[in-house]
């Protein structure tokens, strides 16, 4: 009897050792992949890792969303719209970068209504991040909406003075919107966008807030 008992016991702390090396595994996988930028290298071999890890945990948005940043890079905008989308349905609540890459991935197919909704959610989860309010401004100017452009830049300077990228393109837009006024009020120039360059989208988010 106290040989069976001790070999059970054995069978039991030898498993729990294996659950445990596993979970560690996993873990050090999904923090070296996100500490890294995303997927080093971009190559298969990289993709089928993140793929086994969406395989183990399908409830993991961040995988998700770490997969859709892969197609986004690659210009597979479609499939990476849908691991975006699969990340909102898990985690809704914290989706602003989801929303966020998303809407990066509508723009760069030309679709820009889909884009501005994207990116009105993230702000709506998330109000302080300034590069929201840049994304959907350029969104904006795209569309001709260049009133709400600059509204976008001026709130995301608001929030972080040193967005340097946010007040070229308010700069810009001041100096190519016609008939409008400078905010202190003098006239400003007639130049058409086709003639000035617009600083481009933020990047794709991995994971964390902020510019």
């Amino acid at each position: 009897m106290t040989h069976i008992k001790q070999t059970k016991i054995h069978n039991i702390l030898r498993s729990a050792l294996l659950i445990f090396a596993l979970a560690v595994t996993i873990i050090f996988l999904k923090s070296y992949i996100l500490k890294s930028g995303g997927v080093k290298g971009r190559t298969e071999m990289d993709i089928s890792k993140i793929t086994e890890l969406i395989k183990k945990h399908p409830n993991d948005s961040d995988a998700y969303n770490l997969r859709g940043n892969y197609y986004s890079k690659k210009g597979d905008y479609d499939i990476a719209i849908s691991d975006y989308t699969r990340a909102i349905v898990i985690n809704p609540k914290n989706a602003d970068i989801y929303h966020c890459n998303r809407g990066l991935a509508y723009s760069h197919q030309g679709e820009y209504s889909e884009a501005i909704s994207d990116f009105c959610r993230a702000i709506e989860i998330h109000p302080k991040d300034a590069e929201y309010y840049y994304n959907r401004g350029n969104i904006r100017v795209k569309k001709g909406e260049y009133e709400g452009a600059r509204l976008d830049y001026l709130k995301a300077i608001e929030i972080s003075p040193t967005y340097s990228n946010a007040s070229k393109n308010l700069s810009w837009l001041t100096q190519t919107y016609l008939n409008t006024k400078a905010t202190d009020g003098r006239s400003v120039g007639t130049r058409t966008p086709e003639n000035s360059e617009l600083q481009p989208m933020g990047p794709f988010r991995y994971s964390g807030n902020g510019n």
